[in-house]
């Protein structure tokens, strides 16, 4: 799933951020590197992955969830048996997903380094 920082107030928009969002980050953080971002909202990222995973796992419960969150090219989180465990190994293909649990993305990268261009409220990991 595609995880898109929104400032602080800032409305959802689905079509603009498709995935999921950790909302109301303070400007200041935004105005960080993408590293310091991602480690700078490391704890947000993850409750708001759970999150999302354990609502798909309601829908299909017979169905043992495993999944990745990349935070970076070479680091990533995989979720199994109900915990997240650190690994330098980034998937390829798999599905991308949004928080409902439908795909947005097969076969695609799983980590977008971020561009410089982008407005400020689309930041995404």
């Amino acid at each position: 799933m595609k995880i898109h920082f929104l400032k602080e107030g800032e409305e959802v928009d689905v079509k603009k951020h498709p995935g999921t969002q950790v909302r109301n980050v303070e400007e200041k953080v935004l105005e960080e590197s993408r590293e310091s971002q991602i480690f700078l909202l490391q704890d947000e990222i993850i409750a708001t992955t759970e999150f999302v995973l354990r609502k798909i796992q309601s829908t299909k419960p017979e169905k043992n969830l495993e999944a990745c969150l990349v935070l970076g090219q070479k680091r990533a989180l995989y979720f199994r048996d109900g915990r997240f465990t650190p690994q330098v190994y980034i998937p390829t293909g798999g599905a991308l997903l949004d928080q409902m649990g439908n795909i947005i993305g097969m076969n695609v990268e799983h980590y977008t380094p971020y561009e410089v261009t982008k407005e400020i409220s689309d930041h995404e990991i």
